[in-house]
């Protein structure tokens, strides 16, 4: 498919969308939002708001642990480099199994239709997804403290933007059926 025939594509996409929403009312709209049948625009908003909700997890989970397991200044004066590199690294690696499990069960339950495998195996590839993208943004952070020397809370904004980049097409064409 050529870009010109992808654009047109989404454009077409939009429109449907945008009537969907214009031509019902709110029970409607609701009943759409809560199918794992809904137009792919309200499939890749329901994907999102999971993932928001998944990122406040896992950073909040940070957060508590820079704070308490792995003390890191959040202010980058205080701390020297290394250590807050490291316990940026440890603290991100404590929030992940709790976070992907959370993001697997939201994205499961309310935005994508299993059956594609078998639901371990189902855990394991989208946790495996995870990990890739996790890993990018794992080493993006804490180069970017080390290269640049920025401030905690740019490094973890780097850690989630590159993590949230790989996930939503490797999810809905290789881990769950739609």
């Amino acid at each position: 498919m050529g870009t010109h025939q992808s654009l047109r594509s989404a454009v077409a996409l939009l429109r449907e969308g945008h009537r969907f929403l214009r031509e019902n009312d709110l029970k409607t709209v609701g009943s759409a939002i809560n199918s794992k049948n809904a137009h792919p625009l309200i499939q890749f908003a329901k994907y999102g708001v999971c993932g928001v909700l998944a990122t406040v997890v896992h950073v909040g989970l940070f957060y508590l642990f820079a704070l308490t397991l792995f003390p890191m200044a959040l202010d980058h004066s205080a701390v020297e480099l290394a250590l807050r590199r490291n316990n940026a690294m440890y603290s991100n690696l404590v929030a992940f199994p709790l976070s992907s499990t959370f993001v697997y069960v939201t994205n499961a339950f309310w935005v994508f239709t299993g059956g594609r495998h078998h639901r371990v195996k189902e855990f394991l590839i989208f946790t495996l997804v995870n990990a890739i993208s996790f890993a990018a943004g794992l080493v993006a952070g804490p180069q970017l403290i080390k290269w640049f020397g920025i401030n905690t809370h740019l490094a973890q904004a780097s850690f989630v933007v590159t993590s949230a980049l790989v996930n939503f097409v490797i999810r809905k064409f290789l881990v769950f059926k739609n």
